[in-house]
């Protein structure tokens, strides 16, 4: 939703699940501190992290504009897209946990999502996620934006305003209805994002709670 509402903008050219950043990971030798630590000891810079991934982005999508870059399991390289690409904004999309679950046991990812099969994997996979939302929103401050579903379709127009200023991006009309838009989406969100705004994806677990119990049972929020 949230990169639909950016590519909505004249400014922002369609992205999507790009998985560049595995390559800069593979270039550094990892992604942890420690991993980019010795990369820079052993000559490397982020500078030539950063050129790869624009060069990669570029073989892609052209070499002008701006992209929204939505891969999945982006978090675990965050202190590298962080650290090679000191301008780019960062956003991070959070929803109900149990609605989220739910929706991602129910979703066959075509190139696949190994914790998504298992509802206690799942549950696993969530932790692990809270515990790097609030480690880097304890690091990178501001500059991670953190927008919460629920108050995001119960306040388009507020929540539209604040992503297009956390990215340095004008408002337009367009970015405010972006159900309008006429772009391509391969992605599993491709029908939600044909309909305006709306509340229906709140409470959706909500009639499967009993089938979900092994989630719930694992899970235990930060």
């Amino acid at each position: 939703m949230v990169e639909h509402i950016l590519a909505s903008h004249s400014a922002v050219a369609d992205g999507g699940e790009l998985n560049i950043v595995q390559h800069i990971a593979v270039a550094a030798g990892g992604v942890s501190g420690a991993d980019i630590e010795r990369y820079v000891a052993g000559g490397g810079t982020m500078d030539a992290l950063a050129e790869l991934y624009l060069h990669l982005l570029a073989e892609r999508m052209g070499p002008t504009g701006r992209i929204v870059d939505k891969t999945i399991d982006a978090s675990r390289c965050l202190g590298l897209i962080a650290s090679a690409l000191p301008d780019a904004p960062l956003i991070w999309m959070q929803r109900d946990p149990l609605d989220c679950a739910w929706s991602c046991f129910r979703t066959f990812f075509i190139h696949g999502v190994a914790w998504s099969y298992d509802l206690a994997d799942i549950a696993r996979h969530f932790m692990l996620e809270d515990g790097l939302r609030a480690f880097w929103e304890d690091r990178l401050g501001e500059r991670l934006l953190v927008v919460p579903y629920a108050e995001l379709v119960e306040a388009p127009d507020v929540w539209t305003r604040r992503i297009l200023d956390h990215c340095g991006l004008a408002e337009e009309a367009a970015a405010f209805a972006p159900h309008q838009t006429d772009r391509v989406v391969a992605t599993a969100s491709a029908l939600q994002v044909r309909r305006p705004i709306n509340r229906d994806g709140l409470n959706v677990a909500a009639p499967y709670r009993s089938h979900l119990q092994p989630f719930i049972d694992a899970y235990r929020p930060a």
